[in-house]
This record gives C-alpha cells, structure tokens and sequence, in this order.
C-alpha cells in the first residue's frame, strides 16, 4: 500500500509507523512543512513530501494524519480546527479511503510517561491501518 504520514519526524510517525510499514513492504511518504527534513526523511527510506498534502494525498491508499501541538498558539481550539478543517478538504477532495487521525496536544508533559509505556510495551497495532 502507500501510506502518507503527516508529522514525520515525531515519535510516531518516524518510529512506530514509517520504519514498521517499510519492514511490511509499504511505500511511505512523509509530509513535513519544513525543508530542512528533507535529508533525513529520505534516510528513513521514505519518500519525503514538503508540504504536498493535496498530492501526497491523491496518491496513497491510506494516511496518518497527526496535529502536532504549537504552545506558542493562544487559542489551541482554534488552532486544532484550523488544521483539522484542512485535513478535511484535502480527504475530501482527494477521496482517501483509509484515514488515521491522531492529534499530539497530550503526548508531552505526564502523557509522555504513558506514551513511552505504549510503545516500549509494542501495543500499537499497525492491522487497522494496512487492513
């Protein structure tokens, strides 16, 4: 399958998804809005894609849409709908049929203690993703 990962280079989408679907054999592509990544996401043998939703979009079978927190944001509702709204159009113009939609606000601070249990304990299942 291709699989398009938002997020990229988080603990998520560099470790639990982009090197697990890779080992699975699935083409992986990762958005980031930063050129910057672009060297390091193609050493993860991954495609990179900066800032391309709508394309990167069209052309996967499923994608992973994370909303990475910005505490420097003073409405965080308002920030989250934006992003979210835009997630949205691009689904829908594109006509994704498998979608992951995870936002981030919680995975620091004492979350992150409840994250790193989650995944040293290997209990995210990538099936409902692939399937």
């Amino acid at each position: 399958m291709k699989i398009v990962i938002t997020g990229s280079l988080g603990n998520i989408g560099r470790s639990l998804l982009s090197q697990e679907l890779i080992k699975q054999g699935h083409t992986v592509t990762l958005i980031s809005s930063n050129p910057e990544r672009k060297m390091e996401i193609e050493r993860l043998k991954t495609t990179a894609a900066i800032g391309f939703l709508a394309v990167s979009f069209s052309e996967a079978d499923a994608v992973y849409c994370m909303i990475l927190p910005n505490y420097e944001q003073q409405d965080q509702i308002e920030y989250y709908k934006i992003i979210g709204e835009s997630y949205k159009r691009v689904i829908l113009e594109t006509k994704v049929k498998r979608i992951v939609h995870l936002s981030g606000y919680g995975a620091l601070g004492k979350w992150n203690r409840f994250y790193s249990r989650i995944s040293q304990e290997k209990q995210l299942s990538l099936a409902t993703l692939v399937t």
